[in-house]
């Protein structure tokens, strides 16, 4: 019987780039980069919670008014997460999370829950100007069908604008809290690594 690849076998599990935001989310952060990163060099499989989210609300398990989809999404997706995570981690199996809906309180209490056994941080870019983030979309998109690139750049700059409030928020939580925050907005692809060397510290492929 083959063995396993050693990458299966490592004392160290990841549970990467959770992306600690706001019910309202923060996009263009760089999570889905990241993710996909891990996937490639790491060879670390990875599950998007908007996956989790889409699969809910169509289950009804999430309602459909608008304001109260945001908060009730999250309360979802993280219960059903917390003991996904406990089981990638008592399986021995490195997995990837991504996405919007895990809060900084929850990053924060699977980091109490499994202290090293874990490795996570918060991608944002609260200080980038919003010309400049709006040429970083335009090039640097990874989704060949980007639902925002078709829309006015009125929509853009206001979407964008929103994603920075957020960002904002998020790393004053994240500071308060103990989270690594790690802004990819002025130097994306090298933030992106810096995120990267963040969540494999101890982990060898």
């Amino acid at each position: 019987m083959a063995s396993k690849p050693q990458w299966m076998l490592r004392p160290h599990w990841n549970v990467g780039n959770v992306s600690s935001l706001s019910h309202r989310g923060c996009s263009r952060s760089g999570k889905s980069t990241l993710a996909n990163r891990f996937l490639e060099r790491k060879r670390i499989p990875l599950l998007s919670t908007d996956v989790l989210d889409a699969a809910f609300q169509d289950l009804g398990e999430i309602p459909s008014n608008i304001n109260d989809q945001g908060q009730r999404s999250n309360q979802v997706v993280q219960q059903l997460l917390e003991p996904m995570i406990a089981r990638t981690i008592a399986g021995h199996a490195p997995y990837c999370f991504e996405g919007i809906h895990l809060s900084p309180e929850f990053i924060a209490r699977m980091i109490r829950q499994h202290g090293r056994k874990i490795c996570l941080c918060v991608l944002g870019f609260p200080s980038i100007s919003i010309d400049t983030k709006m040429k970083q979309v335009e090039i640097g998109s990874i989704h060949t069908t980007d639902w925002l690139l078709p829309r006015s750049a009125e929509y853009q700059r206001a979407y964008l604008c929103k994603q920075r409030e957020i960002s904002q928020q998020m790393k004053t939580q994240c500071l308060a809290l103990g989270i690594p925050f790690v802004d990819t907005g002025r130097n994306f692809e090298r933030s992106v690594g810096n995120a990267f060397s963040c969540l494999t510290q101890g982990y060898q492929a």
